[in-house]
């Protein structure tokens, strides 16, 4: 029996230990399988095998705690990335300017669910592209309360979306 069929029968003897420590990291199943295959197949695709001074275990569960940690990386730079886009869109005095349907109908989801008047304050401001003044008239409220409502929204919004982007919501 070869070394390398020796490696796919621990490999395969392990995998689900190995998925379920990757998921723990990852949170998704699918994921964590996808680390682990990857992790293998790359292993075994490199010519130079590196020496381990430890257990072949001990080595691939390390190395699957490193790809899980690069994912989760790799994820929070997306979130933030998800962030900064909704935040333009937010921001932003001309919303057509954002072509991207998927969010800006979550936006449009997001800000319906704001309570009250603050959901209000978002409908003539972003939608109806309304000025301080005008929304203030239009729902007989100050300048002030406006600008308050609008602060609010705002954060009460960027919760709400961060939690839909770490649903994988978001797909660019």
């Amino acid at each position: 029996m070869s070394n390398h069929t020796n490696i796919q029968d621990f490999f395969f003897k392990n995998y689900k230990a190995f998925v379920r420590f990757a998921e723990s990291y990852v949170l998704e199943r699918a994921t964590a399988e996808d680390i682990v295959q990857d992790m293998f197949v790359n292993y075994l695709e490199t010519k130079d095998k590196p020496i381990i001074r430890t257990s072949l275990k001990a080595y691939f569960i390390s190395s699957i705690k490193y790809r899980c940690l690069n994912y989760q990386r790799d994820k929070k730079i997306q979130d933030k990335h998800d962030i900064l886009y909704i935040e333009a869109i937010l921001n932003s005095k001309d919303p057509e300017l954002f072509t991207d349907k998927f969010i800006n109908d979550a936006v449009q989801q997001a800000i319906n669910e704001l309570p009250g008047e603050m959901g209000k304050v978002f409908q003539l401001r972003f939608f109806q592209e309304k000025n301080y003044a005008e929304v203030a008239e239009i729902l007989n409220i100050s300048k002030n309360t406006v600008k308050t409502q609008l602060l609010r929204g705002k954060k009460k919004l960027k919760e709400s979306l961060i939690q839909l982007s770490r649903l994988n919501f978001f797909s660019f």
